[in-house]
């Protein structure tokens, strides 16, 4: 096996465990006690302390979290405390929902920052620079929902163009996507139009260009080429964040992501689901890095040898 293997593998356990353990810690520090979510405060004391008991959380703290980590090792994420249904394969469910979202919303993301970056870069100072200049900073400062209101206004409500809410087949990701991928690509846009600028301006380019090179093949195979690599690892980040930020855009667009599953297990108190979503969210996130450190290499051959 070799050490990037290795490597990768350690930073997913690392993380994972690291971010169990915040997760758990964090979860028994909130007040109030989940069997008030579960049973309601007017609940009998008596019938809080026997739901307590039959799900382990009336013993130490060590206790549960090392029965909780046995388990998740094991591949059991627990059951559902309002309705005892096992927790994977909802998050399974839900899971491969927000992924749809968060595909649909990276490809916008990707396209529209071409769009942006390239298109900035090589009009820069004119109008249609400051132009998207101003689009970018919009989409960038808007809150999500904010923006998602807006475009719900718009094109379901006045144009009656698209679904108003939920998913009721492809036509239901174009808004909650774009809403989702916009803000990305603006932050993403600006990168690579500075990058850009800045690699356009090197020596390589001006003696391309004296050798009659086209500016199509200037720009789109050595100039973009180069000015990647920043972007990439900028988008990689995001990646996370596409499936975090889909939390409010979920909300907005009652998506039935993982966003809005993990906010039913923060008003329910439930530990198990909560845990769950997190641990999933935090493994894609361990899994985008590795990627973007993939695309590097595959961009610049040279990284290969570091």
């Amino acid at each position: 096996m070799s050490r990037g293997i290795l490597a990768f593998l350690a930073r997913l356990v690392f993380v994972s465990f690291a971010v169990v353990t915040v997760v758990f810690l964090l979860q028994r520090l909130l007040p109030g006690s989940p069997a008030d979510a579960v049973l309601g405060a007017d609940a009998l004391w008596s019938d809080k302390q026997r739901w307590l008991a039959a799900h382990g959380l009336d013993r130490p703290l060590h206790h549960q979290y090392s029965s909780y980590v046995q388990a998740l090792v094991q591949g059991d994420f627990g059951v559902r405390w309002i309705d005892g249904r096992p927790v994977a394969p909802l998050i399974a469910q839900r899971f491969l929902e927000t992924v749809r979202l968060a595909v649909c919303a990276l490809m916008v993301s990707i396209s529209c920052a071409l769009f942006f970056g390239v298109v900035g870069a090589l009009r820069a100072g004119t109008r249609s620079d400051r132009l998207l200049a101003v689009v970018s900073l919009f989409f960038i400062s808007a809150p999500t929902f904010i923006t998602g209101t807006i475009m719900l206004w718009i094109f379901s409500v006045w144009l009656d163009w698209l679904p108003l809410t939920g998913s009721q087949g492809w036509n239901s990701l174009i808004l909650p996507a774009f809403v989702l991928g916009i803000t990305l690509a603006a932050i993403t846009g600006r990168m690579l139009r500075s990058s850009l600028i800045e690699t356009l301006s090197q020596d390589y380019i001006r003696t391309a260009y004296s050798k009659g090179v086209s500016r199509l093949r200037v720009v789109g195979v050595h100039a973009l080429r180069n000015a990647l690599l920043p972007t990439t690892t900028l988008l990689g980040l995001q990646i996370g964040s596409l499936l975090s930020g889909a939390i409010i855009t979920e909300q907005v667009f009652t998506w039935p992501g993982l966003g809005s599953l993990m906010m039913e297990a923060v008003s329910q108190r439930d530990y198990n689901l909560l845990s769950g979503c997190v641990v999933v969210l935090s493994v894609v996130q361990v899994c985008a890095a590795a990627l973007v450190d993939v695309l590097h290499r595959q961009i610049d051959p040279r990284m290969a040898r570091t």
